[in-house]
C-alpha cells in the first residue's frame, strides 16, 4: 500500500474514532441528565400552557421573544421551542404569521417563508426556533381543520 494511501486511510480512521466518541459523551450527558430534562421540560409546558390561555398567538410569540437572549446555546434553543410551541397550542385566536407558512415538505417555501417571518420579528435566521416553532404549529393547525 502507497505511504500516501497509509496516511489518509490512518487520518479517516482518526476522524471516524473522534465521531465515535463524541457522539458516546452526548449519548452519556443526555442518558446522565434525562430525568433533570424531563421534569424541565414538563415546567416549560406548563408555563407556555398557561400563558397561552390568557394570550393571542401572537402575544406568546412576543413572550418568546423577550425569553429570547442572545448567544442562546442548542439547549436554550430546545426550551424556548418548548415553551413557545405550549403556549401556541392554548392561545385564542388565529396567529397572524400563519397565513401563509407553507407545509413543513415543502423545502423551498419554508426556506423563503421562514426567513421572510424571521425578518418580520427583526430575527437574524429562519433556523430561529421561534420561527420553526409557529410554522410547526400552523401546520399543525391547518392540518386539523375540517
Amino acid at each position: 500500500m502507497k505511504k500516501g494511501t497509509k496516511i489518509i486511510l490512518g487520518v479517516l480512521g482518526g476522524v471516524g474514532l473522534l465521531i465515535v466518541l463524541a457522539l458516546g459523551t452526548v449519548a452519556w450527558w443526555f442518558n446522565s441528565h434525562k430525568d433533570e430534562l424531563i421534569q424541565q421540560g414538563k415546567v416549560l409546558i406548563a408555563e407556555g400552557a398557561a400563558a397561552g390561555k390568557q394570550s393571542s398567538g401572537d402575544e406568546c410569540v412576543a413572550m418568546a421573544m423577550k425569553r429570547m437572549r442572545p448567544n442562546d446555546g442548542i439547549m436554550d434553543q430546545v426550551r424556548l421551542q418548548v415553551y413557545l410551541k405550549s403556549c401556541l397550542k392554548e392561545a385564542h385566536g388565529t396567529l397572524s404569521y400563519c397565513q401563509d407558512a407553507p407545509p413543513l415538505n415543502e423545502i423551498m417555501k419554508t426556506v423563503a417563508w421562514r426567513q421572510a417571518t424571521a425578518d418580520a420579528l427583526g430575527l437574524a435566521s429562519g433556523e430561529n426556533p421561534i420561527v420553526k416553532a409557529i410554522q410547526q404549529h400552523c401546520t399543525e393547525a391547518a392540518a386539523a381543520k375540517p
